[in-house]
């Protein structure tokens, strides 16, 4: 025997008569994530079934439609009303999305995080040179970021002569390394 089946829109029956059907009593069904298979047969309706069901599997009888289809992806019919029931799987794909935003949020705040982490260590190192703690050559050798070297070179630095500007330069190295320990929740390692 051959039969045809009817396919039409989720969206012809309610979301609460979707969630009542069951594989174990009639009208036998089967669930699956898009939607769901409805068998349709010959016997009448039973006490208590849905407005909206009785409609779809009257109107499956009239087109000499064995099973229903409903999917979420399926066509709609002018015949049939329509029932507005929130989509699950909007729910999932808000949910997708906010958590890709989320994701973004957190690089974008480490990628700030250690740009600002950099741009402390160069002005401590600028400030060292400036101090004649360490000359450019043994910050050569200390210090592996290339840009950051880069970043301290181009500064062409000078020691400071007088103790004035010594003192200035030292309170303000003081303040670039309390920084640099808040941003990085340092805990003593060298910079």
């Amino acid at each position: 025997m051959i039969a045809k089946y009817l396919e039409l829109s989720t969206r012809h029956i309610k979301k609460e008569t979707i969630e009542g059907l069951s594989p174990d009593k009639w009208p036998y069904s089967y669930r699956y994530e898009e939607g769901v298979f409805i068998t349709v047969d010959e016997l009448g309706y039973p006490d208590g079934l849905p407005a909206d069901l009785r409609l779809l599997i009257q109107y499956a009888k009239e087109h000499d439609v064995l099973l229903i289809r409903l999917d979420c992806d399926a066509e709609e019919v002018e015949d049939l009303p329509t029932y507005e029931w929130e989509d699950d799987r909007m729910d999932e794909d808000i949910t997708d999305v906010c958590e890709k935003l989320c994701d973004i949020r957190t690089n974008r705040a480490k990628e700030k995080h250690r740009q600002a982490a950099k741009n402390a260590q160069i002005m401590i190192r600028a400030l060292q040179v400036r101090l004649g703690e360490v000359s450019l050559a043994e910050l050569r050798d200390s210090v592996y970021d290339e840009d950051i070297l880069q970043e301290i070179e181009e500064q062409n630095l000078t020691v400071a002569e007088s103790s004035i500007e010594k003192a200035v330069l030292e309170q303000e190295k003081k303040q670039l390394i309390e920084k640099w320990r808040l941003v990085n929740n340092w805990k003593g390692e060298a910079l």
